[in-house]
């Protein structure tokens, strides 16, 4: 699953750049549809693995049911991941494009450590997490 995962970001970053040269509106459409189909494909892909790895009798396999909720879970995350864009607008503190693009900081959702920190709570105490989250 990494090897697809390593393809598909290759690819990604491929299209993106090459809209790039195609204007900034085109250029920012594409990456937030990056964003979302990645999303998309690692939670599909966590679900095909964990799948795979608890296959071994024939009655643990997943039913239509099962299957939908993940397909329903993996596009709530395609979207909420294209949501994340709209951070720079909070950063630019404008709903204008240009000022978006220009915003003077990067926006709080686009931080690694955060989402590092997080991931590492959730981890660590995963009851916790959720409560934090309500």
């Amino acid at each position: 699953s990494v090897c697809v995962l390593v393809f598909v970001c290759g690819i990604a970053e491929k299209l993106v750049s090459l809209n790039s040269s195609h204007g900034v509106y085109l250029h920012a459409i594409t990456d937030n549809l990056v964003h979302g189909s990645l999303a998309v494909i690692v939670w599909l892909l966590g679900y095909l693995t964990s799948c795979c790895d608890n296959s071994g009798s024939s009655d643990s396999t997943p039913t239509l049911a099962q299957h939908t909720v993940v397909i329903l879970q993996s596009v709530a995350c395609g979207v909420i991941s294209c949501a994340i864009d709209v951070d720079h607008f909070v950063a630019a503190r404008s709903l204008d494009f240009q000022d978006a693009l220009h915003a003077p900081t990067r926006g709080m959702l686009h931080n690694s450590v955060l989402l590092l920190l997080l991931l590492a709570l959730y981890h660590s105490k995963p009851r916790s997490f959720v409560v934090l989250l309500l």
